[in-house]
C-alpha cells in the first residue's frame, strides 16, 4: 500500500525550512504533493524558485499542474524537465474548468506521457 498525502500547496518558505520533514507529514508518507495549482502559478518567482531549490527527497514528492496552455512538444518537453528537477511523482493537464481538473484524461497526457519518458531516455544517456 502506497500511502499520498496532498496538503494541496506547501508554502515555499516551509519547502526550504530545515525542520520541514520533522514537522510535517512528509516524513510519513510516501508520496507527498508539494504542489497542486495551476500552471500559472507555479511559474512564479517564489514557487518555482523554492520548488526548484529545495533538499527534499525527490522520490517521495508530487507536482500537480493543471490549466496549462496549448503548447509545442518542445516547450512541454522542458516543462516536464523542470517538473521532474523538483518531483519524481507529476500530473500535468491542460483542464481549466475548476472542479473538474482530474475527471478524466485531457488530450495533452499522451504528450505528457511521451515527454516523461523521453526524459526517462535521455537521463540513462
Amino acid at each position: 500500500m502506497i500511502l499520498a498525502h496532498n496538503p494541496g500547496l506547501i508554502a515555499p518558505n516551509l519547502l526550504g525550512a530545515r525542520n520541514f520533514t520533522q514537522q510535517s507529514y512528509v516524513n510519513l508518507s510516501d508520496i507527498t504533493v508539494v504542489f497542486e495549482e495551476t500552471f500559472d502559478k507555479w511559474l512564479d518567482r517564489e514557487n518555482f524558485n523554492a520548488l526548484q531549490a529545495h533538499a527534499l527527497n525527490r522520490s517521495k514528492l508530487a507536482i500537480i499542474l493543471h490549466s496549462l496552455p496549448d503548447l509545442s512538444k518542445r516547450v512541454l518537453d522542458f516543462i516536464v524537465e523542470q517538473v521532474e528537477d523538483a518531483a519524481d511523482w507529476l500530473f500535468l493537464t491542460d483542464v481549466k474548468a475548476k472542479d473538474e481538473y482530474y475527471h478524466e484524461f485531457s488530450p495533452l497526457f499522451e504528450d505528457v506521457v511521451k515527454s516523461v519518458d523521453g526524459g526517462a531516455e535521455r537521463r540513462k544517456s
